[in-house]
C-alpha cells in the first residue's frame, strides 16, 4: 500500500465517522395530527408552533376530518378554546359570499415547525413557519386573477387597519385581554374592503 492510497483510506474513514456521528432531530418523532380526531372528547387541532414561542397557528375546520378550511387564527389564545385574528387568501370574483367562504384543502404537511397546504377550487397553496416572536406566511397564487387576503377578527371586538401600502395591524378583544398583530406584505396593498 501507498502513501497516497493510505492518506485516501484514512480520508474516507474520517468522513464515514463524521458523518455517523450527525444526530437527527427529535422532531421527525412528533406527529402534530395525534389528537385532532375525537369521538367523545373534543378533538384538538393540529398545532403549529415553536415551544415557548408567542405565535401558534392552526387551520380551522371542525376535526381532522374535515376537507374545508374556513381560515387560520393568527395566533391560538388558549388550548381548543379561542383564537385571534383570522387569516385566509382569496382568489377571483369577491362577493358577499368571501366573508364566510370554506376553501377545500389537499396535499397538506404538518410538522410542528412547518405548515403548507393548497386549495382545490383556485390552486392557490399557503405556507407557514413560526418564529420564537413571529410568524412567516407565504401565499402562492396559481391563476392570473385579483388576489385577496382576507383577514377579520375571531370576535366582534376589535379592528383591523391597513396603514400605508404594505401594513396591516390590528387588536382584538378577548376575555379582558387584548391582542394585537402587525403584518407586512411584499407587494402594494391596491384596495381595501371592510365589512
Amino acid at each position: 500500500m501507498n502513501l497516497h492510497s493510505g492518506i485516501l483510506s484514512f480520508l474516507l474513514f474520517l468522513s464515514f465517522v463524521i458523518t455517523a456521528q450527525e444526530k437527527q432531530s427529535n422532531l421527525i418523532y412528533v406527529d402534530p395530527t395525534i389528537g385532532t380526531v375525537g369521538i367523545i372528547l373534543a378533538p384538538a387541532p393540529p398545532t403549529i408552533h415553536l415551544p415557548n414561542s408567542m405565535l401558534r397557528v392552526v387551520p380551522v375546520r371542525k376535526d381532522q376530518l374535515d376537507d374545508q378550511i374556513s381560515h387560520f387564527p393568527l395566533t391560538v389564545t388558549s388550548h381548543r378554546i379561542s383564537s385571534a385574528f383570522a387569516l385566509m387568501p382569496i382568489s377571483g370574483t369577491v362577493d358577499e359570499s368571501v366573508w364566510q367562504r370554506r376553501l377545500e384543502y389537499a396535499g397538506e404537511r404538518i410538522t410542528p415547525y412547518y405548515y403548507a397546504t393548497s386549495f382545490e377550487e383556485t390552486g392557490d397553496s399557503i405556507e407557514f413557519t413560526p418564529a420564537a416572536k413571529s410568524g412567516y406566511f407565504r401565499f402562492h397564487f396559481s391563476e392570473d386573477t385579483k388576489h385577496f387576503l382576507r383577514v377579520g377578527l375571531s370576535r366582534d371586538s376589535g379592528f383591523v387597519s391597513v396603514n400605508g401600502k404594505r401594513i396591516i395591524s390590528g387588536t382584538e378583544f378577548f376575555s379582558g385581554m387584548r391582542a394585537f398583530f402587525y403584518a407586512e406584505v411584499d407587494t402594494d396593498i391596491s384596495s381595501v374592503k371592510y365589512q
